[in-house]
């Protein structure tokens, strides 16, 4: 029986975060939209835009970690249309992303097919899911 590896994942919203995460060996970083709770104050994440969520996704890119970078697509920016999903979601593939995660079901599979599409790697959300 081969033996398992399993991977690390943790989330970091700066450039400091990131590179205690990179020098803990951690093999997924994900730049996620909980900033809004634990950075800025929000009681929530709904008030998380994409300007935020790219801020931050650019301070961590810049530390260039080996980990592979994960950013999270905040409320709305997935939601409305596949033509916004897939500019969004391209920006921060633009901006050093290697992912993106979103959480959604059946509703979002349009939105899931375009971004494969398109070649955007896609991680899904299992689990919690404090938006809904």
């Amino acid at each position: 029986m081969r033996a398992r590896r399993r991977l690390v994942m943790t989330t970091a919203y700066d450039a400091v975060t990131a590179r205690l995460a990179e020098a803990a060996g951690v093999d997924v970083i994900l730049v996620g939209d909980s900033v809004g709770n634990v950075c800025l104050g929000f009681e929530n994440t709904l008030p998380v835009s994409m300007a935020m969520m790219n801020h931050h996704l650019e301070a961590v890119a810049r530390t260039r970690p080996t980990a592979m970078l994960v950013a999270d697509m905040p409320y709305l920016s997935f939601h409305l249309s596949v033509e916004d999903t897939l500019r969004n979601a391209g920006g921060f593939l633009q901006q050093g992303a290697q992912a993106v995660k979103l959480e959604g079901g059946a509703k979002r599979l349009p939105m899931i097919h375009a971004l494969i599409d398109a070649g955007i790697p896609v991680a899904g959300h299992l689990g919690l899911t404090p938006r809904a």
